[in-house]
């Protein structure tokens, strides 16, 4: 359950042979990017297990990124009872860096209510945690330990929770009690992380984003 480093995690998925609206399994979401990019998501949940977020790009009118998200977990209850963590990501070589990512965990954070990262985490998901999400003022980021495939807050010794809200430095300054890289997998560039994942096993912790009450 850890954000453990690793060096691939990407799932090419097809866009669904068919779409029954009326199944109530299909939902249509609408988003776009910092750039201003317009996307348009298919929401494809059967209210089991997994689901899957298929997305284009509505300009060119082309399937680009898809994402496996689990209902393994369970949350502490505030998360609710059904909370996604993405477990597999592809977004085509050509739209990446262009915040689809970022966006599309914003729209997961919007329909859900919150999201937890991944079992496995690659570099691209470190920035998207780090650099994307925590950026945004609205959704607040916090640590949550896994034990026996509950979720519960990590809190500090006064019983404090660990919130990161729109403060991407104070989130680097602890980043590297929460990634690990047990495996010694190969940073293309730690510096631009700024901060070096250690290497001892993070198995025990994942990171949560919901979003914030207005």
């Amino acid at each position: 359950m850890s954000p453990n480093l690793i060096a691939e995690h990407d799932k090419i998925l097809h866009w669904p042979d068919s779409i029954d609206m009326d199944s109530g399994h299909f939902i249509w979401l609408q988003f776009a990017s910092n750039s201003g990019r317009q996307y348009r998501a298919l929401l494809e949940d059967y209210h089991n297990e997994m689901a899957m977020l298929y997305i284009r790009d509505e300009l060119s009118d082309k399937h680009i990124a898809s994402y496996v998200l689990s209902f393994t977990p369970t949350p502490p209850p505030d998360f609710g009872s059904r909370i996604p963590q993405v477990e597999s990501a592809y977004v085509d070589v050509d739209y990446q860096l262009g915040g689809v990512s970022t966006a599309a965990y914003k729209a997961v954070i919007e329909h859900y209510g919150a999201v937890i990262s991944d079992t496995h985490q690659t570099e691209a998901g470190m920035l998207l945690w780090l650099f994307g999400i925590t950026k945004d003022n609205s959704i607040e980021i916090t640590l949550l330990t896994v034990v026996d495939n509950e979720l519960s807050f990590k809190t500090s010794e006064t019983g404090a929770r660990y919130p990161y809200q729109g403060d991407i430095q104070a989130m680097q300054a602890v980043a590297s009690i929460i990634w690990g890289n047990p495996d010694n997998v190969e940073l293309t560039d730690p510096l631009h992380l700024g901060f070096r994942p250690t290497w001892d096993d993070r198995s025990n912790l994942v990171l949560a984003a919901m979003k914030k009450d207005d």
